[in-house]
């Protein structure tokens, strides 16, 4: 096998990889917006162990909106929906919706600053240090 057969097998193997990569991704996300939906309204009405003790303490009652803001999704309850499940299912899916677009975005930067990083000192760039290119022996 000559030098550029190998590159090429390997890069192909690199993109089956990808694939791979890209579909699992695709179940988690699948899997987190059904966790979302059908699991979260399951979850218990009982407050959580912060807001418990802020209770039991006695300084609940305090607890304000510290920036003034209306928020669409407080405790839970998505506006103009009947049903407390469906309120639930819904605040869970706009949640998970937020963190991928988050994720979304901080992921974009990284690979952007990646790809300028490589770009601006990468030797690769000289003819004579080009990897893609092979001798003929």
């Amino acid at each position: 096998m000559t030098e550029l057969t190998e590159v090429k097998n390997k890069s192909r193997k690199a993109l089956k990889m990808k694939n791979k990569e890209k579909i699992f991704i695709g179940v988690i996300i699948l899997v987190s917006v059904i966790i979302a939906l059908f699991l979260s309204p399951l979850a218990s009405k009982q407050p959580d162990g912060l807001e418990r003790a802020a209770q039991d303490f006695g300084f609940a009652e305090k607890a304000g909106n510290f920036f003034n803001i209306n928020f669409i999704m407080a405790d839970y309850v998505f506006p103009g929906i009947k049903s407390s499940y469906w309120q639930t299912a819904i605040s869970g899916f706009f949640g998970v919706l937020v963190i991928l677009v988050l994720f979304a975005v901080i992921f974009g930067i990284i690979f952007l600053l990646g790809k300028y990083k490589k770009g601006k000192s990468s030797p690769v760039s000289d003819d004579n240090n080009d990897i893609f290119k092979y001798k003929k022996h």
